[in-house]
């Protein structure tokens, strides 16, 4: 299964004033379809939405992903605070910065 990760330079902050990084982190499925979610990072907390996108090829998927405003990421960081939501702080641990 191949991946691509894309980060982003601006960040995105909670009601509370928490400040996450962003990055889309994309995943080609057996069929070839691309599905992607976004990860929100800070300190050692890793959020995770649920699929956000699937798109025929990587290329669509970075596209997708270059359209997005900070309000999407600011509603996709409510989803993916919610109980229930992927949260992996050992996880978040092992993964690069890649710059975000």
């Amino acid at each position: 299964m191949r991946e691509i990760l894309i980060p982003f330079v601006p960040r995105v902050t909670s009601p509370e004033g928490a400040e996450y990084r962003i990055r889309i982190v994309g995943h080609e499925r057996a069929d070839g379809i691309w599905e992607g979610v976004i990860e929100f990072h800070r300190d050692d907390t890793r959020l995770v939405t649920g699929v956000e996108t699937t798109q025929p090829d990587a290329e669509s998927l970075e596209k997708w992903a270059g359209s997005l405003k900070t309000m999407y990421f600011e509603a996709a960081l409510r989803r993916a605070r919610r109980p229930g939501s992927r949260r992996s702080a050992a996880h978040a641990a092992q993964l690069p910065d890649h710059g975000v």
